[in-house]
């Protein structure tokens, strides 16, 4: 573990980043070496998302492992983009219909001015 790992979180929240920074100095401190630090969060991350705790032990297993933590990881998350993205989607089609509406309505305005003309009356070059 480099510097970086030993660096303090920048956080608006002091008292976070304070135990942050207390629990990770802790674990560098600690008598557990990276490597088991690794295996137990990957155990950790496994478990969280209800996958097998098995430990990969070739180069394959472990590409095996992680795109299935990624499938379930994206699983998981899916709902939450689609909701957000349709919430946005709408937010969108609103602005858009409004000023869509506002546009017409204008431009409608500036026909009726001009005593209803047609395009190659009103338009010519």
């Amino acid at each position: 573990m480099g510097e970086a790992a030993r660096r303090k979180p920048v956080s608006d929240d002091k008292q976070g980043a304070d135990r942050v920074t207390a629990f990770a100095k802790d674990l560098m401190d600690g008598p557990l070496s990276t490597d088991a630090l690794r295996a137990g969060l990957w155990f950790a991350v496994k478990q969280a998302l209800r996958l097998p705790d098995l430990y990969p032990l070739s180069s394959r297993a472990l590409k095996e492992e992680t795109t299935a933590i990624a499938v379930r990881a994206s699983e998981i998350l899916a709902p939450a983009v689609a909701n957000a993205q349709q919430a946005r989607t709408g937010a969108e089609l609103s602005l858009m219909g409004r000023s869509g509406r506002l546009l017409l309505r204008r431009a409608t305005g500036a026909c009726r001015r001009a005593g209803g003309c047609d395009f190659p009356r009103c338009h010519r070059t």
